[in-house]
């Protein structure tokens, strides 16, 4: 917690009545903002710079987003429920206006530091007008090593300035949670929380949502650039126009596809399908997308992906990494993020060797065998920041007696540090850090390209139990496949696949290969994969948890289990059913999944189709446009009204030729399994999900008998049983509806079998679907 002023000890005392506090505070907000903006400028002139990416004034009038550029980059805020809110387009309005604590969250290098110096001197320029304003404190949490407590170390970066958090309202800013080490990362998370206002920076994979539970928190996620803004920050460099423009048709961009952006911007999923690699997009779509389009604006969206460059761009290191490379006239650019990390560190240590080549008189072949010493060493380097969990750097000390353990001489360390310093690829002073943590990840990924080179066990890397909390290789796998040919990317992905499923999706999403999607997964790949996660799945080894996410990759490679999915080819819901009522009639294993639902609404004969609606009023019919269906296919369908049920059933008792309904609630509880309860799934099971994410794949528990129905507990269950007179109208008796077997956000008391939830079947939410019969 941050202490007042009575918790002052005597010297801190003294410091505040020796100096006058309001010249302390105003030298402190004059050497902040410096320093602020001579890190933004800094970052202009390095090896890893925004390389003439106009940083504009404090005072502009312009909405700057990261790095300062005028190009208006979004950020998406959510509430403390995590609802969404409206986008914005400057990062300090948009905290500003926020209740005083808000978590920024994106991805590696999307700009997130940057933007906290941005908002350190946009604070620090207003304070210094305003005495009531507070004071802001910005905090690397980067630097957070080897300090007793969290205090001390803030007190260290403040020195004598210390005093004056005790002295007026502070504002904190605490940079990139994600780097503190792992046994230092709840006492930071207790000394934030104790902070009447803060901001704190964290990578959106490392971030475990553990300010949820504080009042008035807002959570901010930098968005990804989308094409015009990639095309404002190529032409506010400051380099000669003719290179710009080259470089902009370089990585695909050009007036065509600027109109086929501007065909598709303003509708979500649209704007997300030009993003999305045609390899990706079906049949269907594809066809929509040249109605729309003249033949060169498709063409110039075609080609754009088959670059592969442009949707890299989207990251602004990246993008700014990508013109450095192209100003150097080194090769061909690279086409996906490992590829860029290789190309952009063998760059740096080339044009070291060249510039040492002309100093010493040598050739550059000369410098081959400390090339060779010095990528083994960052390597090794690399390796040790990532397993010693001391955050995104290492101890000098402790770095310097491992590698002088492993390269058997001081003199070779030294030559080590010196080149890579010298090459700008290390940074030393008490520990050793590469300048941004991609580029310490692209390193660990060659020590894991050796590991998988000699078959050395996968789940070394990771955690055996909650094998999908992040340890560290997580980005560092995914860079990795960047660089591997083809076929080793598909035995890497099995390689990958026992220890860490959900990974294995991610490397395929976000590597930004662009012959590489979930789409055009290689078939026999699909199904190793598939066999894999399903002897976990039906194994008793793995917990609740594990399967749960487990589950989620099933889903995302193509769930084959029978009574999941479709039947392939026919669009036509394949169900799994159980007998009874003495085989009189048949009730399906599973609830009704999203991929079942899917069919029903994408079918010309389906959602749309009246006929199945025949039962209501055309007034009290659910509008198509506000059916927004679960992300997870292999999950049940939820959101789903009796009513949506009721047609879902007449659908689909039209495909099968069956009469097909929902269950009464007699059959629902003669059906169900409880005598052992003690394994169901909770709340507890699905904690670092999001309310909206929380429904989870079908089947993975095998807790019941095989006569017996699965998932109960998991959702609420409509019945096709009304409370009132069964004499008048289906329609106007139907005032209230039965729901059975309680949910996740239910205790276990609402699972038992007599218990019913009564509501109106108009009703719908995130844990309500349904299951069906069919008579014999």
């Amino acid at each position: 917690m941050v202490r007042g002023a009575d918790d002052l000890n005597n010297e801190e005392l003294k410091v505040v009545s020796e100096f006058n506090v309001k010249e302390l505070r105003y030298k402190y907000l004059v050497s902040l903002k410096n320093s602020c903006e001579q890190k933004l400028a800094s970052i202009k002139s390095n090896v890893y710079s925004l390389n003439g990416l106009k940083i504009t004034s404090e005072n502009s009038d312009i909405n700057t987003g990261v790095f300062g550029i005028d190009l208006g980059i979004e950020y998406q805020p959510f509430d403390e429920s995590g609802d969404k809110t409206e986008i914005k387009d400057d990062i300090c309005a948009c905290i500003a206006n926020e209740g005083g604590k808000t978590v920024l969250i994106g991805e590696p290098g999307c700009g997130k530091s940057v933007s906290l110096l941005k908002l350190t001197v946009d604070f620090a320029s207003k304070a210094l007008n305003d005495d009531e304003l507070p004071l802001p404190i910005l905090i690397p949490l980067g630097g957070y090593k080897n300090s007793s407590n969290i205090e001390d170390f803030i007190k260290l970066c403040m020195g004598k300035q210390y005093s004056l958090l005790f002295s007026r309202d502070c504002i904190f800013l605490f940079d990139a949670l994600n780097e503190v080490a792992s046994a230092k990362r709840a006492e930071v998370i207790d000394y934030v929380k104790g902070c009447k206002k803060y901001i704190v920076s964290c990578r959106a994979l490392d971030y475990k949502r553990e300010f949820f539970d504080e009042q008035k928190l807002s959570r901010i996620e930098i968005l990804e650039l989308d094409l015009i803004q990639i095309q404002n920050a190529i032409f506010s460099m400051s380099s000669q126009e003719e290179q710009k423009e080259k470089f902009w048709k370089e990585i695909g961009g050009g007036d065509q596809l600027i109109s086929f952006w501007n065909i598709l911007h303003g509708n979500e999923e649209r704007n997300k399908i030009f993003w999305t690699s045609p390899n990706s997009i079906n049949l269907n779509t594809l066809n929509t997308l040249k109605e729309i389009s003249n033949t060169y604006q498709y063409n110039a969206w075609e080609n754009m992906h088959a670059k592969g460059l442009l949707p890299l761009c989207r990251n602004p290191m990246m993008l700014r990494m990508l013109y450095e490379l192209y100003l150097r006239q080194s090769t061909t650019l690279p086409s996906n993020k490992g590829l860029l990390f290789q190309k952009f560190a063998l760059n740096c240590i080339d044009q070291e060797i060249k510039k040492r080549a002309r100093i010493d008189g040598k050739v550059v072949d000369n410098y081959e065998p400390l090339k060779q010493k010095t990528l083994k060493g960052l390597t090794f380097l690399a390796k040790c920041i990532i397993e010693h969990k001391e955050g995104t750097g290492l101890e000098r000390a402790e770095g310097r007696r491992l590698l002088i353990e492993e390269f058997e001489s001081e003199d070779n360390v030294n030559e080590i540090e010196k080149f890579a310093q010298d090459a700008n690829i290390l940074e030393i002073d008490n520990c050793y850090k590469f300048p941004h943590q991609l580029h310490q990840e692209y390193f660990a990924s060659r020590y894991l390209q050796q590991a998988f080179d000699s078959r050395a066990p996968a789940a070394h890397f990771f955690k055996e139990v909650e094998w999908w909390e992040p340890v560290g290789w997580e980005e560092v796998a995914v860079i990795l496949i960047g660089i591997l040919n083809n076929h080793d990317i598909n035995d890497f992905l099995i390689w990958l696949s026992e220890a860490q499923p959900q990974l294995v999706i991610r490397c395929v999403e976000n590597a930004g290969v662009p012959s590489l999607s979930l789409a055009t997964l290689n078939n026999d790949i699909r199904h190793k994969l598939f066999d894999i996660w399903l002897d976990r799945i039906n194994g008793s080894k793995d917990t609740i948890k594990s399967k749960i996410y487990i589950g989620q990759a099933l889903d995302k490679i193509g769930d084959y289990r029978s009574g999941v999915g479709v039947i392939t080819g026919t669009e036509t819901p394949d169900i799994k059913w159980i007998d009874a009522n003495n085989g009189s009639l048949k009730i399906s294993k599973y609830p009704i999944t999203v991929i079942q639902f899917s069919a029903f609404v994408n079918a010309n004969d389906g959602y749309c189709d009246d006929s199945n609606w025949d039962f209501m009023s055309k007034y009290e019919r659910p509008n198509l446009k506000s059916l927004n269906l679960p992300s997870l296919g292999n999950g049940p369908m939820v959101k789903v009204s009796w009513y949506e049920a009721m047609a879902f059933c007449k659908w689909y008792s039209r495909k099968v030729g069956k009469k097909i309904r929902l269950p009464n609630e007699a059959e629902w509880i003669e059906n169900m399994y409880t005598k052992d309860e003690s394994n169901y799934i909770t709340e507890s099971d699905l904690s670092n999900l999001e309310d909206e994410n929380k429904i989870v794949s079908v089947g993975l528990f095998r807790l019941y008998r095989k006569d017996k129905i699965e998932d109960v507990g998991l959702i609420w269950e409509w019945c096709l049983d009304s409370l009132e007179n069964e004499t008048e109208s289906l329609e106007c008796r139907l005032v209230t509806g039965i729901l059975k077997g309680g949910s996740w956000r239910y205790s276990l008391e609402y699972r038992k079998k007599n218990y019913k939830f009564l509501t109106y079947p108009s009703y719908s939410n995130i844990d309500i679907g349904f299951r069906i019969v069919q008579e014999n």
